[in-house]
């Protein structure tokens, strides 16, 4: 595969990962504004371990499958959460947003 291809494939990627951080921090915090220390700790906990995680199994994986199907998958399983989520958040959005009564000081 030439380099550029590799390059312009690699650009659409961490776009696609810089969309989506964004866009599930803005909408977590703008949901729990009250909370929003603890809603930021907790994106980043999970993007930092998740980003940890990868690393054990990927490099077996796309040595035994090859990187087109492992990413290929991984992407797929990315796509149908986020459709789950965006459904189940869509459907009850409206009905289950209540303040969060954290206590401060």
């Amino acid at each position: 595969m030439a380099l550029h291809v590799y390059i312009g494939r690699l650009r659409f990627y961490v776009f696609g990962i810089m969309v989506t951080t964004v866009a599930v921090n803005a909408y977590n915090l703008d949901s729990y504004a009250e909370g929003s220390g603890e809603v930021a700790a907790w994106m980043n906990f999970s993007r930092t371990t998740g980003g940890f995680i990868i690393s054990y199994f990927q490099v077996k994986w796309a040595a035994a499958s090859g990187t087109i199907v492992s990413f290929g998958v991984q992407g797929a399983i990315c796509f149908a959460a986020f459709g789950h989520v965006a459904a189940h958040v869509w459907k009850t959005a409206k009905t289950t947003k209540r303040p969060l009564h954290f206590h401060t000081t």
